[in-house]
């Protein structure tokens, strides 16, 4: 709501036939200009778990700001933020 209300751009990335994190399409949705990149450290209806170092590592290599989402993370194992790297952790 808040990207049409601003007039952003909002690239959702796909997710393969196995729920997983398609990584060769988040890739293509890096390239531009991002600003934002918001991915989540655990699904709650799959359990997938994207590898977020290296998603994390691509978006800083592309001057983004990455939000992890870790509401169903935290509960199944410690996270290191300053390990990981990331800009928010909500």
């Amino acid at each position: 709501m808040i990207a049409k209300k601003k007039k952003l751009n909002l690239k959702i990335a796909r997710a393969s036939e196995n729920g997983e994190l398609d990584l060769e399409d988040f890739k293509k949705k890096l390239e531009g200009s991002v600003k934002l990149v918001a991915i989540t450290g655990c699904s709650n209806t799959l359990g997938a778990r994207p590898p977020m170092k290296e998603l994390i590592e691509w978006s800083h290599a592309k001057g983004a700001k990455v939000l992890v989402d870790a509401a169903q993370l935290i509960t199944q194992k410690k996270v290191d933020v300053q390990e990981l790297d990331c800009d928010f952790l909500v």
